[in-house]
């Protein structure tokens, strides 16, 4: 029954000689303080009153609560004196619950010591009344002085209490006070598990910056802890924490993570090896990373793209060429299509070794699989190294071969290659660049009929050239010592209109 067909049938009644019993008033109270119907539930209770009826206990403690959360304690107190009622502790707890929603904190503690001062004793259910009405509102440290309060005198915060607390301390970044946390569940009967074990490692270790020194001592420590209690970290813990002792230089244990987490029972996945892989091979641990590599695979776990090219990457930095070739391979081999970061190490490093047949070989090898038909790339058995997709992306690996040709001053090599993949562009999004350089150098070695010929190709496709393209270009004729064409280009650079080209610098446009 609502507000109004509870008030009108009341009304009905007394029109009918009806005298509502103490009970039905306690009910329409009790009814109207739920719809937050604070003026209503008083004219109830003022007519109630002048009946002779008083509320009962548990009457007077929602219209108590409600007057608190609506931040009217002192109304409530002298609603407590008019109805003569004693407060108790179950009362005193019902309204610090209004006064903790209200916000009112001090007001919320004042009354734990006037319970006190009226010799009534908080309970546990008051203290956690208390505590997590702090907590919900992110008032911590409120909660630990409460924490400090109640535990001497026996009463415990609840388990779900207690991993909401460590949770919101490792948020504040107050790991320490997370970490004591976990030690006083332990003193209060309670045994941390899955949950509260992760939530504290994640806030350790799950930072984009890597801990200090002490926050990863109580990393090593939560852990040594967990493995004791028979708990494993989840995937993602795992990973970050491997990343953590890498950082610290203690890369065998980060290798031995996973090992002991196996033993009990969690299952690393390809994401949580790469993981570890990265962190390894970013500290130049390439050794310990190809060890992983190995004992992953030995493990049934199958690499994925980013697994080899994180590996094959790694190890073109460290002048490896040769095993990361044999991972190209088996990468090929296993279906596993490279991106274009994958052949982009490879081609840097042979480049940097001066090793041009590979680059030049990945570059017809694109252009074979680009212009023939499916059934012919199947008859090369090619088309395991491109995958369902032809995942990678032409004219990035172009402009790598490109612009390493151009840097080591192979002008015709990357003249052949521009050609190659001119033929094939679509648009020139993500080319541009490579006009540019080319124009740069040709001019700069005096091919300045060259260079005018890109240009014009330029300007045919829609592009619009920097302007350090047509001073290149100036210079490039002065080079060669054309005169009347460098009047003329410059004549003609003057009557245009000069525009800023958003990212890319300086352009103009006619």
């Amino acid at each position: 029954m609502d507000r109004g067909t509870s008030a009108e049938e009341l009304g009905r009644l007394k029109d009918f000689g009806y005298r509502p019993t103490q009970s039905t008033y306690n009910a329409l109270v009790q009814v109207f303080l739920k719809a937050d119907r604070l003026d209503t539930a008083y004219l109830v209770h003022r007519e109630m009153s002048d009946s002779g009826f008083h509320m009962d206990g548990r009457t007077l403690g929602c219209f108590a609560y409600s007057l608190c959360k609506s931040g009217k304690w002192r109304e409530a107190l002298a609603l407590i004196e008019s109805e003569e009622f004693l407060p108790d502790t179950v009362l005193y707890t019902k309204m610090i619950a209004g006064l903790c929603e209200a916000s009112l904190f001090d007001e919320a503690m004042e009354f734990l010591d006037r319970m006190r001062s009226n010799s009534c004793i908080p309970n546990v259910v008051t203290y956690n009344v208390l505590l997590s009405g702090c907590l919900r509102k992110r008032q911590l440290g409120r909660c630990k002085r409460i924490i400090n309060m109640m535990i001497p005198e026996g009463c415990y915060p609840g388990h779900q209490i207690f991993v909401s607390l460590v949770h919101a301390f490792c948020n504040l970044r107050d790991y320490s006070y997370a970490y004591k946390l976990l030690k006083k569940m332990v003193k209060c009967g309670y045994r941390p598990g899955y949950v509260v074990y992760n939530v504290l490692l994640g806030g350790l270790c799950g930072n984009e910056e890597l801990p200090g020194p002490d926050v990863l001592e109580l990393a090593e420590n939560t852990y040594n802890e967990m493995v004791d209690a028979g708990v494993v970290l989840n995937k993602v813990n795992v990973a970050n924490f491997a990343r953590c002792l890498c950082g610290a230089g203690k890369f065998e244990k980060a290798h031995c993570i996973i090992r002991e987490m196996m033993s009990k029972g969690f299952i690393p996945d390809c994401s949580t090896y790469s993981k570890v892989i990265s962190f390894l091979c970013d500290a130049s641990k390439v050794d310990k990373a190809f060890t992983l590599f190995e004992e992953m695979k030995s493990n049934g776990v199958v690499p994925d793209v980013y697994t080899y090219t994180i590996l094959i990457d790694s190890f073109c930095k460290a002048g490896l060429i040769e095993q990361a070739c044999r991972w190209f391979d088996e990468m090929v081999r296993d279906g596993c299509a490279p991106n274009v970061v994958t052949y982009t190490a490879l081609i840097h490093a042979h480049l940097k070794m001066k090793l041009t047949y590979w680059p030049r070989h990945v570059a017809g090898y694109r252009k074979v699989i680009e212009g023939f038909n499916r059934d012919f790339i199947i008859s090369l058995g090619l088309l395991d190294d491109m995958g369902a997709s032809n995942s990678v992306p032409l004219v990035s690996v172009y402009n790598v071969l490109i612009d390493n040709f151009v840097k080591a001053g192979r002008l015709e090599v990357a003249l052949d290659l521009h050609e190659e993949i001119r033929s094939s562009l679509v648009s020139l999004a993500g080319y541009k660049t490579v006009y540019a350089s080319l124009i740069e150098s040709l001019s700069l070695a005096g091919k300045v009929d060259k260079a005018f010929e890109l240009y014009a190709d330029l300007i045919k496709q829609g592009g619009i050239p920097k302007l350090s393209t047509f001073v290149d270009l100036i210079r490039g004729l002065v080079k060669v010592h054309k005169w009347d064409e460098v009047l003329q280009l410059s004549d003609c650079l003057c009557q245009m209109n000069i525009v800023l080209v958003k990212d890319e610098g300086t352009a103009v446009k006619g």
